[in-house]
């Protein structure tokens, strides 16, 4: 029969990933001591995860919070209208380019055109 030590050396993790009959196989050789001490180790182990997940939530709200109140100053205000005037900037520039693509068009299919009439008056 294993002991506590020997119980302790065994890797959680491996049992966790162990197919279901094997983790009963592993659990009938324990004393009821033991299987105490794994249920100890796996409610240990799944309660400091909660704890970082409530850790890392904590600070994405703190961030949040940050961000809002940036948004709310004065700066921040100054900072978004920026941005949107930017964003204006860059869309009527795009129309622009867009007119001007479409100008180059017509006039190369006016050229085309014009050459073909020319090629079929010289023949």
């Amino acid at each position: 029969m294993k002991t506590f030590k020997e119980l302790r050396e065994i890797d959680i993790d491996n049992f966790v990933n162990m197919n279901e009959a094997d983790q009963q196989a592993y659990i009938d050789t324990l004393s009821e001591e033991q299987i105490d001490e794994l249920i100890k180790k796996l409610v240990k182990g799944t309660a400091r995860l909660a704890g970082k997940a409530a850790k890392a939530g904590g600070k994405l709200a703190a961030k949040g919070a940050k961000k809002a109140a940036k948004r709310l100053s004065t700066q921040g205000r100054a900072d978004a209208a920026n941005k949107k005037a930017d964003k204006i900037k860059a869309r009527m520039k795009a129309r622009d380019n867009l007119k001007k693509a479409k100008s180059n068009l017509k006039k190369a299919k006016k050229s085309n055109a014009t050459q073909k009439r020319n090629l079929a008056k010289k023949k």
